[in-house]
């Protein structure tokens, strides 16, 4: 696992009533497919010669990140979990999509926060859904999660 995002970042999920969420013990973070204005540059020909770009529909942000399992309960009712983030289950259960509208699937903003050596940054991912996998690793439980998501800001 990644020394960098475990010792001088910070991961939170936000719900669409503020209700933000730091997934603890995170490391290996990645975020692809980052341009200009989330969408794709699109070839304009005129008889097949090269015009311009123009923009195309805006593309998902893929990206991924593991954190380790703290030893206690998969999912509890009172704190949640990263599997209840992940599943909308337990304490989770009653947060809120940040999806228009709130309704439909449930989806947050993943804030990436890092602060190393005086320099640091906010990367917010906006509308995430999340996936992840469990797996058992020597004395960890591992959880391995990809998430999409539409939008991203970046601050100083």
């Amino acid at each position: 696992m990644s020394r960098v995002t475990k010792r001088y970042c910070q991961l939170r999920a936000l719900d669409g009533a503020a209700i933000s969420q730091l997934l603890a013990d995170v490391g290996d973070f990645k975020a692809d497919a980052l341009q200009e204005n989330n969408a794709d540059a699109v070839p304009v020909l005129e008889r097949d010669v090269f015009v311009a770009y123009v923009y195309g529909p805006e593309q998902p942000i893929t990206g991924s990140f593991t954190l380790n399992l703290p030893k206690g309960a998969i999912t509890d009712a009172s704190t949640a979990t990263a599997i209840d983030i992940l599943r909308g289950t337990g304490a989770a259960a009653s947060f809120t999509t940040v999806n228009a509208g709130a309704f439909g699937p449930l989806t947050y903003k993943l804030r990436y926060v890092i602060s190393m050596g005086g320099v640091g940054g906010t990367a917010e991912f906006n509308n995430c859904r999340f996936k992840g996998s469990v797996d058992e690793s020597g004395d960890n439980v591992k959880v391995s999660v990809t998430f999409q998501a539409f939008g991203c800001t970046f601050t100083a």
